[in-house]
């Protein structure tokens, strides 16, 4: 069973003590008090859970998820002292970096996309919207609910290629990395920014 603990150092970022992954000041267990007493161990620790939540932003998840609770429960609370947890924390991270981080299966289809999408924080775009008639796909955007760009767009791999009719000079692409309850998180290629928008009802 997992405590409120557990949970933080998987998904959470803290300041505390040696910036842990997770509030120092709850720390229970042996192991969470090693890490939280040792700023190398700590700061693996933080690199490490970074490395994670990137690696469900990029893959989507769930077995991500289930493998990361199973290392905390096999592998790191089975460390007694700071050789093993310094170890363990680097096969962990390598592994992420190797596989993980590096995935290049996407998880999302045309059809994910297909909806009228609002900017939420940051974004090219106020409102666009991503539509196919089964043989072109077309692109809609809105500045203020007054017409800004027409165009088509391209989706392959999760990057998402946007450009004006008529002109591919002016075009946009951008690496889906999320889409969950009904919001879009999508990466500028060329600045790394991230945008998120918002299904329109």
């Amino acid at each position: 069973m997992f405590s409120k603990i557990f949970i933080g150092a998987l998904l959470l970022f803290s300041s505390d003590v040696f910036a842990a992954s997770f509030d120092c000041k709850k720390a229970q267990s042996p192991v969470e008090k090693l890490i939280c007493s040792d700023p190398k161990i700590s700061s693996l620790d933080e690199k490490l859970a970074r490395d994670y939540k990137s690696a469900i932003q990029s893959t989507g998840g769930n077995e991500l998820i289930a493998g990361q609770r199973k290392w905390i429960i096999e592998v790191r609370n089975k460390c007694l002292n700071s050789d093993c947890l310094i170890n363990a924390y680097d096969i962990r991270d390598k592994w992420f970096l190797a596989h993980a981080l590096h995935d290049e299966s996407c998880h999302f289809s045309e059809s994910d996309l297909l909806k009228h999408w609002k900017r939420e924080k940051e974004g090219d775009f106020e409102e666009f919207l991503l539509s196919t008639d089964g043989h072109t796909k077309y692109f809609s955007s809105w500045l203020h609910h007054q017409p800004e760009m027409m165009g088509n767009w391209t989706f392959e791999q999760c990057d998402l290629h946007i450009y004006q009719n008529g002109n591919e000079k002016i075009s946009f692409d951008y690496k889906v990395l999320g889409l969950s309850k009904g919001v879009l998180t999508i990466q500028d290629v060329d600045s790394d920014s991230k945008h998120t928008y918002k299904i329109i009802p």
